[in-house]
């Protein structure tokens, strides 16, 4: 016989074969908890599905029937493979390992991710990151199109596609160097005042360089009054022309921690200026995260307010 309709579930299959076990539809109700016109109920849902009697009722016992017999014999075989199945899901879930594709825009994938890669790993040694380090646009494609499943970008994507999180907030400060007349100024500089001294800029299309600009410009200041000395491609290139004594500039707190924590740059506040932006934490909204992903995205959350 044909079936009367598409599919069975795995409940009512956990039914049939409790009661064949137990050979008693009381029987198997208490012990799955349930009433047992419920549990006649699955029972009967099953047989009319499959379009066959698979239990004789005599009495108060039950006998499988031909079919019953052909049935029970798959069945087993259904649920012991949903047991290894979940098995090896708990495995997952209980052992992290595997390859972990994440991506950063240049601040927190150079300065941010690297270290708090070094704490998840220190809990999961088996996971094996690949850090693609790019700027925020390169960053949104790649999660896009699946290439990482984790990015870390400096603007807020507007794609509906992507589920967006507030992850970190950065400030940016005029940076020289140690011997620079600023170094030792307890009350900043004025705004105007940075016009006068040679100035290292970031290159065009830089998110730092376009915060900076659009700060200086509310104060009244365009970017083509900077005495620029020198225009450079990453942050790491700046660092190392202030402390060359080619000029000064505007770089995240972050990224001079180290450097001024060793005396080897100084951070000036520029009066009544802030520099602040947040960063955000990017994921596909409808594809499923590896194990590894899922704990390191809720790792970075429990690791938010400490950094």
């Amino acid at each position: 016989m044909k079936l009367k309709k598409a599919g069975f579930d795995f409940k009512q299959v956990e039914v049939f074969c409790q009661v064949v076990r137990l050979g008693s539809f009381s029987e198997a109700a208490r012990a799955m908890s349930l009433t047992q016109p419920t549990l006649s109920a699955h029972v009967a849902s099953l047989e009319w599905t499959l379009g066959v009697r698979l239990l004789d009722r005599k009495g108060r016992k039950v006998h499988l029937t031909r079919a019953g017999r052909v049935f029970h014999d798959y069945t087993l075989s259904m649920l012991a493979l949903k047991e290894k199945a979940e098995r090896a899901m708990s495995t997952q879930a209980d052992h992290i390992k595997g390859e972990l594709n994440v991506g950063g825009s240049t601040i927190p994938g150079t300065y941010v991710l690297p270290p708090l890669i070094g704490r998840f790993r220190g809990r999961y040694p088996d996971v094996l990151f690949n850090l693609v380090v790019g700027d925020t646009r390169e960053i949104v494609d790649k999660v896009k199109v699946g290439s990482v499943e984790l990015g870390v970008v400096g603007s807020h994507p507007s794609d509906r596609s992507l589920e967006t999180r507030e992850f970190w907030k950065d400030e940016l400060s005029l940076v020289v160097p140690p011997s620079h007349k600023w170094a030792r100024s307890s009350r900043g500089v004025d705004p105007r005042e940075v016009l006068g001294e040679p100035f290292i800029l970031r290159e065009s299309g830089s998110a730092t360089r376009e915060l900076m600009e659009s700060v200086l410009k509310k104060k009244g200041i365009r970017a083509r009054e900077l005495k620029v000395a020198c225009r450079l491609g990453s942050t790491e290139a700046v660092k190392q022309g202030i402390r060359a004594g080619m000029g000064v500039s505007i770089l995240s707190k972050k990224a001079v921690e180290v450097e001024v924590e060793n005396g080897l740059l100084r951070t000036v506040p520029i009066r009544g200026t802030r520099f602040t932006r947040c960063f955000y934490l990017i994921s596909h909204a409808s594809r499923t995260m590896s194990p590894a992903g899922q704990a390191f995205l809720e790792f970075l959350s429990t690791q938010k307010e400490s950094r």
